[in-house]
């Protein structure tokens, strides 16, 4: 958010939206990144910002199969490619690619991931459909595997949504079984 319009497109100019967050063409080693993280998605993140969101979704599409072996980076990216996809009108796209960062945070369990697809998925799909309430249940089974207390996620969700009603939206479905 602070880096300029101008340094986004400078750094692009060196990673092609065909090469992923490749530097200059070579396939990033995803292991150095930033502790194993994010920095994998840089790219995608950066068309986004700059409202390229086909450009997004090919670089995050070249990160998926080029750090497959690397789950917090192809979670990320499927979160990438959802948000641009809902961006650029498209729920189905979008929820599908959500639905595998969702799955695959889950099953790798990498709990705040999953809280980052969840609200993103929840942010820019259902927010828009008056879906939200689908996936309160399941944020909340993400919240409640954390480290700190729920009321301390409210402000990293954002958006309005509530992280200890999600924790009782999950507790509510647990007890309906």
């Amino acid at each position: 958010d602070e880096v300029g319009k101008g340094a986004m497109e400078e750094w692009l100019k060196t990673v092609p939206a065909e090469c992923g967050s490749a530097a200059q063409g070579k396939i990033v080693d995803c292991i150095a990144l930033t502790n194993g993280y994010m920095a994998a998605c840089d790219c995608a993140d950066v068309f986004e910002s700059l409202e390229r969101y086909e450009e997004g979704i090919t670089a995050a599409q070249v990160d998926i199969k080029n750090c497959e072996m690397y789950p917090p980076v192809v979670i990320q990216s499927y979160s990438a490619v959802g948000r641009c996809q809902a961006k650029l009108g498209r729920p189905a796209e979008a929820t599908a690619a959500f639905q595998v960062a969702i799955i695959e945070a889950h099953d790798c369990e990498l709990p705040f991931l999953e809280l980052l697809a969840r609200r993103d998925f929840i942010v820019h799909v259902l927010d828009a459909e008056g879906r939200r309430e689908e996936q309160m249940a399941g944020l909340g089974d993400a919240i409640s595997r954390m480290v700190m207390a729920p009321s301390e996620y409210t402000a990293i969700l954002g958006s309005g949504i509530d992280a200890e009603a999600a924790v009782a939206a999950f507790a509510a479905a647990q007890d309906s079984r």
